[in-house]
């Protein structure tokens, strides 16, 4: 069995996009992949390659007139790739034979889009930190546990005002990256999420102006529409429950606050890089066929 890494659902992800999968074949060629492996090697069982688009490489060298199936051999333990696996018609078996990609018989094997954080170190108070060069993401996971983005709320004392909102925490003026901040807004069946723009102070309040022109699709639109948010988000100054992480992405830093139990500097933490592991792409005059 193939599988994807906790991070990302653990969903089988051996399908057969044409013909019947069994567990006996006559193979033309067989080629291997392991974590301890070169994509410098031909790919044998002994001289296996490191990565699954190596093989798939030389998977395309070899099946345009095939007189046997071709069989790609991941080895036992969690391959991370760093891009989407791209299987397009020339990926395809032919003379009625399969490209077969499996796990070696026996062992367990999973891909995985996340990539490891590491390096963590301490920083002020509970909190920890750590540096990543990955330019976005929404989702984090300590030890297979999916932690939350830093929250807290409602906006008090706010009112809508112009593009936005007044409220008496002239405070948070002062956040950082206010660009980031996100407002979500459940009412309802339904939740909406707009980012802010730009937070000045005016007296002794603070002016949140609102990214447009969602925030007022959000407020006029069909149906359910946004007021007052429910709670906010994605603000460095919210950071104060363990379980809870920022990304600075400004400053390419990850900060967190560790649940009871976590060691950071010996649990895995792992943040989504891939957000499609495989993609299989034909079309309807050429489509991809015999790949299992």
């Amino acid at each position: 069995m193939v599988r994807l890494c906790k991070q990302c659902l653990w969903l089988p992800v051996l399908v057969c996009v044409s013909g019947y999968l069994t567990l006996s074949w006559a193979e033309q060629s067989a080629y291997y992949v392991s974590l301890n492996g070169d994509d410098a090697n031909p790919g044998t069982e002994s001289q296996p390659f490191r990565t699954i688009p190596r093989a798939r490489d030389s998977v395309r060298a070899h099946n345009q007139n095939m007189s046997g199936d071709i069989t790609v051999y991941l080895r036992q333990g969690t391959h991370e790739l760093k891009e989407t696996l791209l299987l397009e018609p020339v990926d395809s078996g032919t003379n009625g034979h399969q490209v077969i990609y499996r796990n070696y018989p026996g062992e367990m094997v999973s891909l995985c889009g996340g990539k490891h954080i590491n390096g963590w170190e301490r920083d002020s108070g509970r909190k920890w930190k750590a540096r990543t060069d990955i330019a976005n993401f929404r989702q984090f996971c300590v030890g297979g546990k999916r932690a939350v983005r830093a929250r807290g709320g409602p906006l008090p004392g706010a009112d809508l005002y112009g593009d936005g909102y007044k409220t008496s925490d002239a405070g948070m003026a002062d956040w950082k990256n206010a660009s980031e901040i996100e407002f979500v807004y459940d009412v309802v069946w339904d939740r909406t999420i707009c980012k802010v723009a730009q937070i000045t102070r005016e007296g002794s309040s603070a002016v949140v102006k609102m990214q447009q022109p969602y925030f007022t699709l959000a407020r006029f639109k069909a149906g359910v529409r946004a007021s007052l948010p429910t709670y906010i988000e994605n603000a460095f100054e919210l950071l104060d429950e363990p379980g809870e992480w920022y990304f600075d992405r400004p400053a390419h830093t990850l900060n967190y606050i560790p649940r009871s139990g976590e060691d950071m500097e010996n649990t895995e933490v792992i943040v989504p890089a891939v957000e499609r592991l495989v993609e299989v792409r034909g079309t309807l005059d050429t489509p991809v066929h015999d790949l299992v």
